[in-house]
């Protein structure tokens, strides 16, 4: 016998509220509430509550769940708050639009409300910078590639919470990486990952780094993208690595930086005296799968001294070409020009 399990008044109106009255669909947030012309007191809703795991179990039911209750199916942690047109859409695709992926976009979307709420304004995404992204992983195949990374970038929340501009320069490289490592790396199995706070491309194709894009004799699709990326996602750090005959990718944002890195296996820190310098250069020399390495100075701190061991260490073991990143606190214009003309292969970006 089907069951019907349907949201009561009370359940539909909290995920409403929860929400904001906004629906819950990544770039949409369209208001579903406002006047009617009916009555000086009435509203006309365009929101719908709907089921993460179905209502029903019939043969047209999505995201089926047969060990879930009648209760657990009608109770407010099963909904999520969207407009019409998103509301049938999700239901229309239980292949994209899973249960999991839908359990974050809710707690995005609440966070958001949350947050509107408490700041008592909109948002922009410097409210939204430490907040996590849906998490997904997707393979990536030719024909499929380029609508397949615009999905996986418009479902993991990244427009609202780095930005519609780095968002979609993001977007551009990582098809661009898709495409080089399909076609001229000979990759059969290319496989994005959006993580709570990053984005990472791995490959099983010839060695090659998003360097050597940018570094092109004659400059393609997959150099612009990645200047591009650049200037249009300047809080963004590309970072890569060759990990067990892999090409890997990562792209995270420094709001997030100094938790990633805790654990990176191209990451180390320094304390800025002449033994920790030295090791530091070791840490690089054995690291030479690591197409950049970290280095994360004691407290976010070094001085004018430390800079010149640093360049020193550099110099005498032959890693001026080598891509390395310092991730410092708020440091002064003197630093940052000296880096600049002194030691060109380092650059430096503020931890938050």
């Amino acid at each position: 016998m089907k069951r019907r399990a349907d949201f009561k008044v009370a359940v539909s109106r909290g995920l409403a509220r929860r929400a904001g009255y906004r629906c819950s669909f990544p770039g949409c947030e369209a208001p579903t509430i406002g006047p009617s012309n009916e009555s000086p007191t009435s509203s006309a809703n365009t929101g719908m509550a709907c089921h993460i795991y179905a209502a029903s179990d019939g043969p047209a039911a999505r995201r089926v769940s047969s060990e879930m209750s009648s209760t657990e199916l009608t109770s407010i942690e099963n909904g999520i708050w969207m407009c019409y047109r998103h509301g049938k859409l999700i239901d229309a695709d239980d292949c994209t639009y899973t249960p999991e992926l839908l359990k974050q976009w809710r707690r995005m979307a609440e966070r958001r409300s949350e947050l509107r709420h408490a700041l008592g304004r909109e948002l922009t995404p410097d409210d939204l910078a430490a907040e996590a992204f849906a998490t997904q992983t997707v393979g990536l195949t030719s024909p499929d590639l380029m609508p397949r990374v615009a999905e996986v970038v418009r479902d993991s929340g990244m427009e609202i919470i780095w930005g519609k501009e780095p968002a979609l320069a993001i977007r551009d490289a990582a098809i661009e990486i898709a495409r080089n490592a399909l076609t001229h790396g000979m990759a059969t199995e290319v496989v994005i990952t959006v993580t709570a706070h990053s984005v990472e491309l791995s490959d099983d194709g010839a060695l090659f780094s998003p360097t050597d894009l940018e570094m092109a004799e004659t400059p393609r699709g997959g150099a612009h993208s990645m200047l591009r990326l650049r200037s249009s996602a300047p809080n963004v750090i590309v970072s890569y690595i060759r990990k067990e005959d892999r090409n890997v990718v990562t792209l995270t944002s420094t709001q997030n930086l100094n938790k990633v890195l805790a654990e990176h296996p191209c990451s180390t820190t320094v304390y800025g005296a002449p033994s920790s310098v030295a090791a530091a250069m070791t840490f690089i020399e054995e690291r030479s799968e690591c197409g950049t390495i970290f280095l994360r100075p004691f407290r976010g701190i070094l001085s004018y001294s430390d800079l010149f061991s640093l360049k020193a260490g550099l110099t005498a073991r032959g890693l001026t070409e080598r891509d390395i990143v310092l991730v410092m606190e708020a440091h002064s214009e003197g630093i940052r020009k000296f880096l600049e003309q002194e030691i060109p292969n380092v650059r430096m970006i503020e931890s938050r």
